[in-house]
């Protein structure tokens, strides 16, 4: 989880950044009854110190009591700023849903047949596919040649082999390794 408080507002504690982060991705990861405990409760129960025996890994009361105070103090700014993150978080996700959908329907001719899942399956799958025959080194081709060592096979498209044999001492550009042999490669 990236940064949802300034460490700055929150001076001479024993709470660092670290800690703040940690106690985000147990909010992060808590049911709601948990996170109304350790935002709105004012006494140091059981329950929160169990919370933050996990989250802090000390086994002291007095120094769990300690941790407890300080973050009272600043517990208001941390909310604010958790709940802020996390809205922002749930909109970039929104956001992400709109553009895959629309990029779908951009992309893919919809059979009424088949759910927008299958759809999605299936665009996937086409662009893995064209992702694993794609040159490694350029990027731009689909794999054409298979370049041969002693022991294995580097996949590598013509225009970058050609660039490769054209100078003095050919090594493969994957595992530098002599270039043994090249043949074409016939991909069904």
């Amino acid at each position: 989880m990236n940064e949802i408080i300034d460490v700055s507002e929150i001076t001479n504690t024993l709470w660092n950044k670290t800690k703040l982060i940690q106690l985000s991705d147990f909010l992060e990861n808590s049911d709601e009854q948990t996170y109304k405990r350790i935002f709105y409760n004012t006494l140091f129960t059981k329950n929160i110190q169990q919370y933050l025996k996990e989250l802090i890994r000390v086994e002291n009361e007095m120094i769990l009591k300690i941790y407890w105070e300080e973050f009272k103090l600043f517990r208001g700014v941390f909310l604010e700023k958790y709940l802020t993150f996390k809205q922002t978080k749930i909109d970039q996700r929104i956001h992400l849903e709109d553009y895959l959908i629309k990029m779908l329907k951009k992309e893919i001719s919809f059979d009424t047949n088949r759910t927008l899942l299958q759809h999605m399956e299936m665009y996937i799958n086409e662009n893995q596919k064209k992702q694993n025959t794609q040159c490694k080194i350029c990027y731009d081709n689909l794999v054409s040649h298979v370049i041969i060592h002693e022991e294995h096979t580097c996949t590598i498209c013509l225009s970058c082999l050609d660039q490769i044999r054209t100078t003095e001492n050919s090594k493969c550009p994957f595992c530098k390794l002599d270039i043994l042999n090249s043949k074409k490669l016939f991909i069904h």
